[in-house]
């Protein structure tokens, strides 16, 4: 009787098992193209309501009309939980971050990179939660199903010979032993689900004595941007706009928010493609730095450096040159930390530590340090200039702040208007000499650019 009772519960866990297994690939299969194409998933919604909507036990009845007794309990856990478990991977597609996504697209992660660092932690946990759901219902629909259909070898034969028997203890033994089991297989399948499919980059930090000198960038980028026209929305943001970017030069563009600024970095950097007209930029790698640190929160700080850089190097080198950056932004301390255990300060730096560690010719900020107070605002204007005398790029920066635009670049625009036109082009008078007749001069000629741009954007 004993090894009866055992029999009994490892047939009915094993339909379970299948039941459970097959609609988790099902629903992964079905939930991935329907979370991308919206026509698959307005397609998809209908049989998953029918199935939602109608009695488990008009399924079970049907189904034992078209298959076997011992299949019918794993159909019915199939599509009872193939539901709930492809309307949380769904749901997962959809809440990727499109932003995270770009950023991954503009460092160059290939598909594989981009699936186990991005893809799988950000859907994971849509996965986890529904599977979980998932799994308890299996059980539950299975041994209904079992107690209808009648397999022999089964927990609901031994229910349902309990039921006719009369025998109460045996069907309260029978159902503490489902939970007990389902408890059970339920933790495992929650570790497993929550510790597998995420890969990491295997680290081994470099020891103290290594050291990591800037690469000699000697490629000169200049950006030649001609006849450009663009509209979103319905809103012209360029209409034959042209502009051009000297190699190493350090740009300034100042203009109303939502004018266009981000869409025009867009193409830039090839995320989107104008309407007409042409974007022509010399051979060179592009870095980013966002209005937002976007750093991928299921890696690490040293991960998210390091990770841009593997197909450029070996995984060594690459783990150098992050060590070597994160060090330059005063973030060694922190490069085994997860980036979302980071203060909005660190996230940028660290954001700045991954643009130039990656080698890169061009760089493009997007209001990088707007969301900053006055003093990290300092910090990180600081840190932006001593990293560029050491790998020089062409920057483009898109700024609110008048001053910090003075402060940080060589030439300022000022566009504004529906669409964008340049209002103003200026050079921005610098020195190196510390002469007191000097510095009051260039505080001078500042001020007059600053009351300048002040009156152009009222």
């Amino acid at each position: 009787k004993k090894s009866s009772y055992w029999t009994l519960i490892g047939v009915s866990t094993l339909r379970v098992i299948r039941s459970f297994a097959f609609s988790f690939v099902l629903s992964i299969l079905l939930g991935t193209i329907a979370g991308k194409f919206l026509l698959f998933r307005q397609f998809l919604s209908f049989p998953m309501g029918i199935i939602k909507a109608t009695p488990v036990i008009s399924f079970i009845l049907l189904a034992i009309f078209w298959f076997k007794t011992n299949s019918v309990p794993v159909f019915i856990g199939v599509l009872m939980t193939l539901p709930v478990m492809t309307g949380g991977v769904i749901a997962g597609i959809q809440h990727i971050d499109k932003k995270l996504d770009d950023m991954c697209t503009i460092y160059g992660l290939n598909v594989s990179e981009k699936f186990f660092s991005f893809y799988v932690p950000s859907v994971a946990p849509y996965v986890v939660n529904s599977s979980l759901t998932s799994f308890s219902l299996t059980w539950k629909v299975v041994v209904a199903s079992e107690v209808i259909a009648l397999p022999q070898r089964s927990i609901g034969f031994a229910l349902q010979t309990a039921k006719v028997q009369l025998e109460t203890a045996d069907v309260f033994a029978w159902t503490v032993s489902i939970v007990l089991v389902s408890f059970l297989l339920e933790s495992l399948l929650s570790f497993a689900l929550k510790h597998i499919g995420v890969a990491k980059i295997s680290i081994r930090l470099p020891k103290k004595n290594d050291t990591v000198q800037p690469l000699n960038m000697n490629v000169q980028t200049d950006i030649s941007i001609d006849n450009f026209t663009m509209s979103r929305g319905g809103k012209s943001l360029f209409n034959d706009f042209s502009i051009h970017f000297a190699a190493h030069s350090i740009t300034a563009i100042i203009a109303p928010s939502g004018g266009g600024k981000t869409s025009l970095f867009d193409c830039i950097a090839g995320l989107l493609k104008p309407d007409s007209g042409s974007i022509v930029k010399q051979d060179g790698a592009i870095s980013y730095l966002f209005q937002e640190p976007r750093l991928l929160p299921s890696l690490s700080v040293l991960e998210n450096i390091a990770l841009p850089l593997q197909k450029l190097f070996s995984s060594e080198k690459a783990k150098k040159r992050a060590c070597y950056y994160l060090q330059k932004v005063g973030l060694s301390e922190k490069k085994t930390a997860l980036s979302t255990e980071l203060s909005g300060g660190e996230k940028q730096r660290a954001a700045l530590a991954r643009a130039f560690a990656y080698p890169s010719s061009v760089l493009l900020m997007d209001e990088a340090f707007q969301s900053q107070d006055i003093r990290l605002k300092t910090q990180l204007g600081k840190l932006f200039k001593s990293l560029l005398t050491e790998e020089p790029k062409t920057v483009v920066m898109v700024t609110h702040d008048i001053r910090e635009a003075i402060e940080l670049a060589e030439r300022i625009l000022v566009l504004d208007g529906t669409p964008l036109k340049i209002q103003l082009d200026e050079a921005v008078v610098k020195s190196n000499t510390d002469n007191e007749g000097n510095a009051v001069q260039l505080f001078t000629a500042g001020w007059e650019l600053e009351k300048k741009i002040a009156t152009i954007l009222s």
